[in-house]
């Protein structure tokens, strides 16, 4: 398809999933420019909207993209330019098999044994990959997110939601 009508359909998508996730009836209610923090985001509601792009798109999304890219139309943007002029998404093989991992430690059990020695295992490795250097200006989200535990990135969500 033509690439103006491409930018309508994938901002389209981009606001018909957050209107759903939002509760609304129709796309209609979400402005495009917008940001998401305006629009009523709350963690729970960036990771169900990531949950349900990635979805759509096919691509791995990080839970902070509503932070990354703030509007609907900043998120579309990105995401034509991760698709690519051919439709097809540039897959970095690291984030496959990330992706991959990260499947399969979710369906891990939460009374499970192997829980901490996988953890310790994947501390381990991190701490091999050294410290990362901060951006100029301090550190990005993508850099405070890279460490962070699950509880860390939703606190950090609801500090970045917060009214």
């Amino acid at each position: 398809m033509p690439e103006h009508e491409r930018e309508r359909v994938v901002c389209d998508t981009v606001c018909a999933h957050a209107a759903a996730v939002l509760g609304h009836g129709s796309q209609s209610a979400i402005e495009e420019r917008q940001t998401f923090k305006e629009l009523g985001f709350d963690s729970l509601a960036a990771v169900e909207f990531r949950n349900l792009l990635s979805e759509a798109t096919g691509l791995a999304l990080p839970a902070t993209v509503v932070f990354d890219h703030p509007t609907p139309l900043a998120l579309a943007e990105h995401l034509l330019a991760v698709i690519g002029s051919d439709g097809v998404a540039v897959v970095d093989p690291f984030d496959a098999e990330l992706d991959g991992l990260e499947r399969r430690l979710a369906s891990l059990p939460v009374g499970d044994a192997d829980r901490l020695r996988v953890r310790r295992r994947l501390q381990t490795i991190l701490s091999g990959l050294g410290e990362e250097q901060p951006a100029p200006d301090g550190l990005d989200v993508a850099q405070r997110m890279g460490s962070a535990s699950a509880e860390e990135v939703f606190d950090f969500i609801d500090e970045e939601l917060a009214p």
